[in-house]
């Protein structure tokens, strides 16, 4: 064998071997990086650890990374792990922004009527809105408008409530009032607060007559509203609503068949002193004869059904 080609292999050998250590070693910080992101990387880190634009694409060819955003990948699979989404949607649009309106409250575990789009909010910038990512930019967010949820930067549930409400109807948005303090993510005053500092926001006008109404008895209304609908041409009788039974006051009443339907979960019932009063409440009614059947908000609007099916069992004294 001719020496020169043996040397000139050998010496492609090791270059071949380098390229596999710096491909070892590039793949290895990228799943640091990514580990810390929820399975994310930005283009602009990629090239920073020495890919190329054409590395980026082969390996966008190849399986590795899978395209989020413009400019933000998966690393090793498609499937984004939980909230990588809104993760990607702020390292899309950089420092200053947060996760806003409906996307927001779902990172405060506030259950939110399903959505594609990811909502943000960047301060001080212009940034356009994309496919899959709808931008409302700000001069100023308030430090009580700003926090962070498993890691990502996000409004406060109030202020997040504030930008979700010009884009619900009122159903949809009665019921985010509710769960929003029944779960004790932000107090009325918190809410009427954002609202206040958000200045001219569509919906706020609406949202604030929720607020106000909440000891009213508005968010009541919206559920006996659900209730009705939910029993329409099912056959069943209509309750009483809002009467005084054994010296409390029912949400809705069947007084021959002795049922009782409490709403649950709404804001008057948010503190564990209303906890406890309810579940006396409870206990009276019961041994006074009458059955309880307690209904979320979720429900009434999720599966009306499944609650006209479950009322229907207990009016005609069947169980389920």
């Amino acid at each position: 064998m001719d020496p020169r080609a043996s040397a000139r292999r050998w010496s492609e050998s090791l270059r071949g071997d380098r390229f596999l250590d710096i491909e070892s070693g590039i793949d290895q910080a990228i799943a640091r990086i990514a580990a810390r992101q929820r399975g994310l990387i930005t283009r602009e880190q990629l090239l920073a650890l020495g890919l190329s634009p054409g590395g980026i694409e082969s390996r966008v060819r190849r399986g590795r990374l899978h395209r989020v955003q413009r400019g933000v990948y998966l690393v090793g699979h498609a499937v984004p792990p939980p909230f990588a989404r809104e993760l990607a949607a702020v390292l899309v649009c950089g420092a200053g922004t947060f996760v806003t309106g409906c996307s927001a409250l779902g990172l405060w575990d506030i259950d939110v009527p399903d959505h594609e789009v990811v909502h943000v909010v960047v301060v001080g910038r212009r940034v356009v809105s994309r496919a899959g990512l709808h931008v409302r930019t700000t001069e100023r967010l308030a430090p009580a408008d700003r926090s962070r949820r498993h890691g990502i930067p996000v409004t406060a549930a109030a202020r997040a409530l504030v930008d979700a409400a010009g884009g619900l109807g009122r159903d949809d948005l009665e019921g985010l009032v509710n769960e929003v303090q029944v779960r004790r993510r932000a107090s009325a005053t918190a809410i009427r607060n954002a609202a206040e500092r958000a200045g001219p926001v569509a919906g706020t006008r609406r949202l604030r007559e929720l607020v106000d109404g909440t000891d009213r008895g508005v968010t009541r209304n919206g559920a006996e509203r659900r209730l009705r609908a939910a029993l329409r041409g099912t056959g069943l009788p209509a309750p009483e609503t809002n009467v005084r039974l054994r010296g409390v006051e029912v949400d809705a009443l069947w007084r021959e068949q002795r049922v009782v339907v409490e709403f649950d979960g709404f804001a008057a019932h948010g503190t564990r002193r209303a906890f406890e009063s309810d579940r006396a409440r409870d206990a009276r009614l019961l041994a006074a004869g009458y059955r309880v059947m307690r209904v979320t908000w979720r429900q009434l609007r999720d599966e009306p059904e499944v609650v006209a099916a479950r009322l229907g069992a207990v009016l005609t004294g069947r169980m389920m």
